[in-house]
């Protein structure tokens, strides 16, 4: 489903079967990321926020936080697009293996 989404075929086309797709599997976070990537080359920029935002409410994601930011920055929005390059990075920083870092003692 990530791949439909990166997909550059008819974006118009597209996001119209996509969102058939929705009616079947509303709370599908890979989905709703696509969806919002699909609403993006279709420059329905309203449309892609909500369905990036729904798809982070069913799985927290780095990518999707990645996808608001940028969205939000393109926007001018740039407190929204701060607050989630910061979530972005959390998330994505959980999912790295846990190695030695420095700290302010042995720096």
């Amino acid at each position: 489903m990530l791949r439909y989404g990166l997909l550059d075929v008819d974006a118009p086309r597209q996001l119209v079967y996509a969102e058939k797709w929705l009616q079947e599997r509303p709370n599908d976070p890979d989905l709703l990321l696509s969806l919002g990537r699909l609403a993006l080359r279709n420059a329905n920029w309203g449309k892609a926020q909500e369905y990036f935002e729904a798809s982070q409410r069913q799985r927290p994601s780095g990518t999707v936080c990645a996808e608001l930011a940028r969205l939000f920055a393109n926007l001018g929005e740039h407190n929204k697009s701060q607050l989630y390059y910061r979530q972005s990075v959390e998330l994505l920083d959980r999912s790295l293996p846990a190695l030695p870092q420095p700290s302010k003692d042995n720096v």
